[in-house]
């Protein structure tokens, strides 16, 4: 019996869809965690041929999660030991090792020849620019990330927006293994997410995941995704290699000074006297020992933009999220929050690193009455995997449930709450002002309980400000030390009188 003869008979594979990988070339960033799930399972579906590229020697530290290798390889490369066991796996397949580190200059040369390319490197510079490269290229990226027992793998750039769409700005913090720790069953499972969704690219398999993320949360044993088709291509700043920087441009080295292997040429200047720093004319490189400290400080550099749209009388200026965040550091002692509007994906992020572990309600503003969106596919991204997981409660109206599930506006309820809740949320509140009928009929929706119903004859004429006043005195009775269902039906009485 063939080698392949089982998954040939998975709908949609068969003798056609084992040529196409036979026939496929797949590019494996990283034979780490991930990589060690990743290249075995695409040797033994019968990939022609991997190349897989890693920098660094296999650790004894590595052993727990890293299960492609022995205590015998302790030393070797990884990406030798690694494509020496895939090749063992499976003889049909070719598996090249390149021991280097991908940079921007070495990297399109590798992606041209790739018919797919894997991101299991967990390095926030490779993911930008394995995503700006393969945008570029018209090549899909499989990428995945995790830190302890949470991550995600999503599908990008080929006929799908790029990573960079989605995320365009860092978090904060950038944790890694190292300092966060992470769980072998957690990298496992992430990996076979990122091999299917691979297979299914190269075989053709529909629906495509590509446009879609997958999120994993062991820690709360949620199981979630979305799509994110609609996102927009964001501009950004570029990471670039040390061979690519040229005489003309300005090197600025944010790394204390006295580093070891500090560029030539390059001005050592402290992140914190940026903003007062001479921006000179041409390029501006900045370096740091991970990126990050750089990206921030290529933020504080940057001018300010302005994004008005007119469009239903629609403007808006979203303030600074650093601005945001020092807002909310400067609120002192929180019980308990409500949060509205949060114009894009970089207010998300700066509101979910600055807020702290209270509980809080999510009131998301998607869009104007006229229709105008107030948050983009990005933002709305950054929202689902950033805050709504945490929220104690979601708040949305029947237009922005529709917006956030990606459903049609008459879906059921019990449709539009199992999406919700494969989301992460802990509970919703769907706001039935919008519906039709007497009654204007609010649902309080949670994973294991039945749903509760809250009722108010319908006034007639415009009430705006309803939702937002509901959202707000429902965090207020938490802050009081209300369970949820009875902070909702005293928000609910206090809506009503106030109307």
């Amino acid at each position: 019996m063939s080698r392949y003869a089982r998954q040939m008979q998975v709908p949609g594979v068969g003798a056609i869809g084992q040529a196409r990988l036979t026939a496929a070339h797949v590019l494996i960033i990283g034979a780490g965690g991930l990589g060690c799930t990743v290249i075995p399972a695409l040797a033994a579906a019968g990939v022609g041929r991997l190349t897989i590229m890693d920098p660094d020697q296999v650790e004894m530290s590595n052993l727990h999660r890293q299960t492609l290798y022995r205590a015998a390889d302790i030393g070797e490369p990884k990406a030798v030991a690694a494509a020496a066991r895939a090749t063992a796996l499976n003889p049909d397949g070719q598996a090249t090792a390149i021991v280097d580190r991908l940079d921007p200059a070495n990297a399109p040369g590798l992606i041209a020849t790739a018919d797919l390319v894997v991101d299991a490197a967990d390095s926030f510079a490779v993911t930008y620019t394995l995503s700006d490269l393969c945008l570029a290229a018209g090549k899909p990226l499989v990428s995945a990330s995790i830190i302890g027992r949470a991550g995600y793998a999503g599908g990008f750039c080929g006929a799908a927006p790029s990573y960079r769409a989605v995320f365009p700005d860092l978090p904060a913090q950038v944790d890694s293994c190292a300092g966060a720790g992470v769980l072998g069953p957690a990298v496992a499972a992430l990996g076979a997410v990122q091999a299917q969704m691979a297979l299914s690219v190269l075989v053709g398999l529909e629906p495509s995941p590509l446009g879609r993320i997958v999120t994993l949360d062991m820690a709360s044993w949620r199981f979630g995704g979305f799509g994110f088709d609609d996102a927009t291509e964001a501009p950004g700043f570029g990471f670039v290699a040390v061979a690519q920087i040229v005489a003309n441009d300005t090197v600025i080295d944010l790394r204390p000074a006295g580093t070891v292997h500090s560029i030539q040429g390059a001005q050592m200047v402290s992140p914190g006297d940026l903003a007062d720093w001479p921006i000179p004319a041409g390029r501006v490189m900045l370096c740091c020992s991970t990126g990050l400290r750089a990206w921030r400080g290529a933020q504080v550099l940057a001018t300010a933009v302005t994004a008005q749209d007119a469009v239903g009388g629609c403007a808006v200026l979203p303030v600074p999220p650093a601005m945001v965040a020092a807002q909310i550091r400067a609120a002192g002692l929180l019980l308990a929050a409500k949060l509205g509007m949060l114009a894009n994906a970089g207010i998300v992020v700066a509101v979910a690193e600055a807020l702290p572990d209270v509980p809080f309600v999510l009131d998301p503003v998607l869009a104007t009455s006229a229709g105008v969106s107030l948050l983009d596919a990005a933002g709305r991204a950054a929202m689902i995997v950033r805050l709504i997981p945490r929220a104690a409660v979601v708040t949305p109206n029947l237009p922005e449930a529709a917006i956030l599930t990606g459903l049609a506006p008459g879906a059921g309820l019990d449709h539009t709450a199992s999406v919700l809740f494969a989301m992460g949320t802990r509970a919703v509140l769907l706001k039935g002002g919008h519906a039709e009928g007497p009654e204007a009929i609010d649902w309080l929706l949670r994973p294991e309980a039945a749903p509760l119903r809250f009722a108010n004859v319908r006034k007639p004429g415009s009430r705006r400000g309803t939702g937002c006043t509901l959202a707000s005195a429902i965090a207020v009775h938490l802050a009081r030390g209300h369970d949820l269902a009875t902070a909702c039906a005293q928000a609910k009485r206090y809506l009503a009188a106030w109307i």
